[in-house]
């Protein structure tokens, strides 16, 4: 009876142990195999960088009146040097900021002009922070 339970355990240790680990590819694309230890002891972090990858950013209308320090998107690369192109934000579950040369500030949100009367908003990071800590409550 108690081999039987030992090996039941050891079997399911061995299984919970092997199983993947669903990893956010976009996270895997930044930080290479380091992400999984962050996932791992840091899990907190993790989220939090998932989450910010999906709403650290915004697409929004450039209204008549506003004023903004727009920069130019035309130098915006990625880490490949491959150029920026408006075409990366059309799916919002694979646009990866990270991997470009975004400009990102930690008290002031930053704003690049897409040329078309939209605007790409990147939130302080402060604030992206605080919204984060706001929806995990």
């Amino acid at each position: 009876m108690k081999s039987t339970l030992f090996i039941t355990i050891l079997l399911f240790c061995t299984v919970s142990y092997g199983q993947d680990i669903n990893i956010d590819s976009r996270l895997k694309d930044n930080l290479g195999d380091r992400i999984e230890s962050i996932y791992h002891k840091q899990n907190s972090y993790y989220n939090f960088l998932k989450w910010e990858l999906d709403y650290g950013y915004q697409i929004i209308d450039l209204k008549p009146g506003e004023s903004h320090t727009l920069l130019s998107i035309s130098e915006i690369v990625s880490n490949n040097n491959v150029k920026f192109s408006s075409s990366d934000l059309e799916n919002k579950n694979n646009f990866n900021f990270f991997k470009y040369n975004f400009i990102r500030q930690k008290n002031e949100s930053v704003y690049y002009d897409l040329g078309n009367g939209k605007i790409l908003k990147f939130t302080s990071l402060t604030a992206v922070w605080d919204e984060y800590k706001k929806s995990k409550k």
